[in-house]
């Protein structure tokens, strides 16, 4: 959620407030209490955060990965089958 409200302009004046965060939590079943305890946990327990983003790191660039070989095999077939002359 920050990184959508840091990268849309329209949505920044919100990046300060819990409000765009309660149909998110809603979505997922938590409630504000839960997100203030578990920030307040990742506060005291930094290595846990650290941890959590490598692996959130490694899963996104795995998948951006992935992603990259799909274009780069879709846009190869579509360089060998193409007979424009």
């Amino acid at each position: 959620m920050d990184q959508y409200l840091g990268a849309d302009r329209t949505m920044r004046k919100f990046a300060d407030t819990t409000a765009v965060y309660k149909p998110v939590l809603r979505y997922y079943g938590y409630t504000a209490e839960d997100y203030f305890a578990s920030v307040d946990y990742y506060l005291e327990n930094s290595r846990d955060m650290a941890q959590i983003l490598d692996m959130t790191e490694k899963i996104l660039r795995k998948r951006q990965n992935a992603i990259l070989k799909r274009i780069e095999a879709d846009s190869n077939k579509l360089d060998t089958t193409s007979n424009f002359y």
